[in-house]
């Protein structure tokens, strides 16, 4: 939305309408679009008849990747990072004869580090927009870690025994 505001080229004492496309991405990202523009332009309507320009906006894109899973150290929880990419369609309308100032899409991507574990919660808090590939879990992870939690488990038994004789 930055880029899009310097961009646009419409001056910060502009009266200026925000309409944002339907849908339920649409609605997930609407906060961020209007806080943006927001601090851009202070004469900031949902109405075109109270301004001068209307901005159309419309997420046309969004896609979550997760990444190979990875940790720390054998007991460290699994991580990998998400990276999420986001893609939106705007235009610039001037409202008295409806000339398009400015038309096009801007593209942002964000990455983070997340626990495996954690995955399945992140994408019910969302809603369906940040659904993806969860990573497979590696083959440490899948041979190692359990011979190595069967190992531990018998020689506490054995110890047990040992001790207790």
């Amino acid at each position: 939305m930055e880029n899009f505001c310097a961009d646009a080229k419409l001056p910060d004492t502009s009266a200026v309408s925000v309409s944002i496309g339907g849908g339920e991405v649409n609605a997930f990202f609407a906060p961020v679009v209007v806080q943006v523009l927001r601090q851009h332009f202070p004469a900031l309507y949902s109405r075109r008849s109270a301004s001068a320009f209307d901005i159309s906006a419309t997420v046309a894109g969004v896609s979550v990747l997760y990444g190979e899973g990875f940790s720390d150290g054998i007991f460290a929880g699994q991580r990998c990072r998400r990276t999420i990419d986001v893609e939106l369609r705007l235009s610039v309308t001037r409202n008295d004869d409806g000339r398009v100032l400015w038309a096009g899409s801007e593209k942002a991507s964000r990455s983070d580090t997340v626990y495996v574990s954690d995955i399945r919660g992140l994408q019910k808090s969302s809603l369906s927009i940040s659904s993806g590939q969860e990573p497979a879990h590696s083959t440490l992870e899948r041979l190692l870690e359990p011979l190595i939690i069967g190992g531990a488990a018998g020689v506490v038994v054995y110890l047990f025994f040992t001790i207790r004789s």
